[in-house]
């Protein structure tokens, strides 16, 4: 498209920017503020041997998740399993506790 035309492609844009990176005066001194809204999440970082990540993603896949809702899936159900168990580990010796105060 030509300079008189209003709609640029992507490519003629960063052309004229590449064309007028060394001019004085383009660029500000100071980067401008960029405002991040809180999303409620954050991000985490971990390594994963190489064969545990191929596995993590063909699981994902062919539950039609991303790793990312899969991770986050396969977390809660930890977290909420490791819950559960201990509820019920409690549960079961108060039971125990409580047949030997009745026939102990």
């Amino acid at each position: 498209m030509s300079e008189n035309n209003s709609m640029k492609t992507e490519e003629e844009m960063a052309d004229e920017v590449f064309a007028h990176r060394h001019e004085a005066g383009e660029w500000a001194e100071e980067p401008d503020p960029i405002a991040v809204r809180p999303s409620g999440s954050e991000v985490v970082s971990v390594r994963l041997p190489v064969e545990l990540v191929d596995r993590l993603e063909t699981a994902a896949s062919a539950q039609g998740e991303t790793v990312s809702q899969f991770v986050r899936a396969a977390i809660q159900a930890r977290l909420d399993g490791v819950q559960v168990a201990a509820v019920d580990r409690l549960a079961s010796n108060a039971r125990r506790m409580t047949v030997r105060h009745l026939y102990g």
